[in-house]
């Protein structure tokens, strides 16, 4: 091979390079989809394997909460630095490649000068500098990423565990939707478990399209400990069929609910690649203790206890599957979460 046609196939190289950086933080950015971008989702999996080793063996929940609190930084970051990496040996070939720098070793340090913003090693000639001057651009932009991107997911994480927080303090650890429905009614706030369902319904429309973008914040624990984001929205579904299936008059917005929580769940389940698991047994006793403790707190259970198990056990049914599918890749064991009328 020519010397000459080295340098071509150098540059054409590190074009590519080039255009696989931009095609890449154009859709992890811009559209806001990283789940369809090839370097995201090569990184993601590098991220995966390096948790699933860390995580190996049998470990407790204490400390796979401890460790998965780190994933979606982690995972952010090994991002960056593979486009850092695209960008470097992409303009570092082109330098070559257009004789900007003498050597290969020279090319990639220019490189590195130029997208660090430092300018320590900037080639002498024209075309270095043109090189350095654009590529100088690019390393702004991975920084304005790091100032305006990230702060936004982390307020989605931040929504998430305030949202987590607030069904924990009511319906126990770990939440059921039985309990949040009888504290509902013991705090004479019966009215309010409507409006509840109303503001879930805004959220987790939200959090289908957040988690399944970025489907690290799915597995990344909330800033609480012990307080998982699918043990809250199982007692939400289980509430909203309650209310829906159980409890006297109608609920306006329970189906409503219901159906935007499992289109949202849905989306995350492909995200992270969940498969529906069975679901615990159901049980009518424990359905009929569930009953009776709303009832001790002022709910007006209906008096067809068969005919409110049928109903509410064919509701339950549609989303149980999908909520315990997500359980695994998501690491939370059975002590972390209940679904109401199951063993």
């Amino acid at each position: 091979m020519t010397a000459d046609a080295a340098h071509v196939i150098a540059l054409l190289f590190g074009l590519l390079c080039i255009v696989v950086f931009f095609r890449s933080i154009i859709i992890a950015v811009f559209l806001d989809r990283p789940r369809h971008d090839v370097v995201a989702r090569w990184a993601a999996r590098a991220t995966r394997m390096a948790f699933a080793l860390i995580l190996s063996g049998r470990p407790s929940q204490a400390r796979t909460d401890r460790v998965l609190l780190w994933y979606w930084p982690v995972a952010q970051f090994v991002t960056v630095y593979a486009w850092y990496a695209l960008v470097i040996i992409g303009f570092g070939a082109v330098n070559w490649g257009v004789a900007a720098s003498p050597d290969m070793v020279g090319a990639l340090i220019a490189s590195g000068s130029a997208v660090s913003t430092l300018g320590f090693a900037t080639p002498p000639n024209a075309r270095g500098q043109v090189i350095a001057f654009i590529e100088g651009g690019i390393g702004l932009l991975a920084v304005v990423f790091l100032l305006t991107f990230l702060p936004g997911y982390l307020s989605a994480r931040q929504r998430r565990a305030d949202r987590v927080a607030a069904i924990y303090a009511r319906a126990g650890s770990p939440p059921t939707g039985a309990a949040l429905v009888a504290w509902h009614y013991r705090s004479g706030q019966s009215g309010d478990l409507d409006q509840l369902l109303t503001a879930w319904e805004g959220w987790i429309r939200e959090l289908g399209v957040s988690h399944s973008q970025s489907p690290g914040l799915a597995i990344t624990r909330s800033y609480y400990p012990s307080e998982y984001w699918l043990s809250a929205v199982m007692a939400m579904l289980d509430a909203a069929a309650l209310a829906k299936d159980v409890i006297e008059g109608s609920s306006a917005t329970a189906d409503v609910f219901i159906g935007a929580a499992q289109r949202a769940l849905e989306h995350v389940a492909d995200a992270i690649r969940a498969v529906p698991m069975p679901p615990p047994p159901a049980s009518r006793a424990a359905f009929d203790a569930a009953c009776e403790a709303m009832r001790a707190a002022g709910a007006p259970v209906r008096g067809d206890r068969d005919a409110a198990w049928h109903a509410f056990h064919a509701t339950q049914d549609g989303y149980a599957a999908r909520v315990v599918g997500l359980t695994h890749p998501i690491r939370i064991g059975p002590g972390t979460w209940q679904l109401t009328g199951r063993e």
